[in-house]
């Protein structure tokens, strides 16, 4: 279903987004440098930690394939690691990486570029870190034809600030910066490398900055301190995206940053892992959420893509719980639009056809 689904999607060559808004995927090859080109993103892939592949992994998988992107990123958690991990656990993170390489190894089989950012699971531990580095030790692999731009790690070490946890690339004039956002503050090594890439990247047509945690939650109140010093990096770099995953829930919505500038912030929902966390009332208040017995109704405060979220076990939940979302660049235009993917590998764009 998930390509029988996308390959008649792609024939229609359009699909229509939030708001009213058209758009369609350009004829030929993505990759020869087309006005209109698209690329996805997909999050929390949290391979078990018995290095399963799970079944609906696979399936956004086929499904970002179907979709012809010209690269994807994955904004972090790979793995299922804890900083309460015993070193006998740590031991088993090799185990999860081979399976997580395995898991999106199809999109490079594809001919599809992947650049990956860290998730807070994948870097708890030290060793975790270690892991990390080592098991993209091949990034201009996965990457090509992207370059990899920015420090590498040193002969000894981990260096934070360096690929392939904070990197960049460019792509027709187009500038993305991935960067180790794993909690909600970021490493001064890495804001700083953050803010030099983003101010060599002055002449991009657009910038894009790419990390794991949100810069202002969805899923509880928003932490001032960091809005306003990584809002900062961001505001002095003039980016404007930041996408993230983390809280497992599809989210667009501009930030307002110090300054009185914003940056519109995509939060990609997760591609598999069954832990759902829902927005909190503030948000369900920015998308106009109205109650109707255990639905609630909204729209999403970019796009106005209608949505619904369900009670359940007390929390108010999206009905379409694992997605991923393309963007679709022209000139200085962005498209954004999520797909779900439901339990038997379905694909459906996000939202419900009406809202009352």
């Amino acid at each position: 279903m998930v390509m029988g689904f996308l390959i008649a999607w792609l024939a229609l060559g359009s699909w229509t987004f939030g708001g009213g808004a058209r758009s369609s995927l350009a004829s030929g090859d993505p990759r020869q440098g087309e006005a209109r080109w698209t690329f996805a993103v997909i999050s929390d892939l949290h391979v078990p930690r018995d290095g399963r592949i799970p079944p609906r992994l696979s399936a956004v998988i086929r499904a970002v394939i179907a979709s012809r992107p010209r690269f994807v990123v994955v904004t972090g958690d790979f793995t299922d690691g804890n900083p309460s991990d015993a070193p006998r656990t740590s031991g088993e993170a090799p185990l999860w990486w081979r399976s997580a390489r395995a898991a999106v190894e199809p999109l490079r089989a594809a001919g599809i570029a992947v650049l990956p950012v860290a998730g807070n699971h994948d870097s708890y531990l030290p060793v975790y870190r270690t892991d990390y580095a080592h098991a993209w030790r091949d990034l201009d692999r996965w990457a090509e034809p992207l370059p990899i731009l920015g420090k590498r790690q040193p002969a000894r070490g981990i260096a934070l600030d360096g690929a392939p946890f904070t990197y960049a690339t460019e792509v027709d004039g187009v500038h993305l910066t991935l960067a180790h956002v794993v909690d909600d503050w970021v490493e001064p090594a890495v804001a700083s490398r953050i803010a030099e890439d983003l101010a060599q990247a002055r002449g991009a047509r657009l910038r894009f900055v790419f990390g794991h945690v949100p810069l202002a939650s969805v899923v509880e109140e928003p932490r001032r301190a960091f809005v306003e010093s990584f809002g900062r990096v961001l505001a002095s770099g003039h980016a404007d995206f930041y996408v993230a995953g983390h809280e497992h829930l599809v989210w667009d919505e501009d930030v307002f940053l110090p300054g009185g500038s914003s940056v519109r912030q995509v939060v990609v929902a997760t591609a598999s892992a069954p832990w759902r966390f829902g927005p909190s009332a503030a948000a369900r208040a920015r998308a106009g959420c109205v109650q109707r017995d255990l639905l609630m109704r909204c729209r999403m405060p970019n796009e106005g893509v209608p949505f619904e979220l369900r009670l359940e076990r007390g929390h108010w939940l999206e009905t379409q719980p694992h997605a991923f979302t393309l963007f679709t660049i022209e000139g200085t235009s962005v498209l954004v639009r999520a797909y779900a993917v439901d339990e038997h590998g379905a694909v459906t764009p996000f939202g419900v056809a009406h809202v009352e």
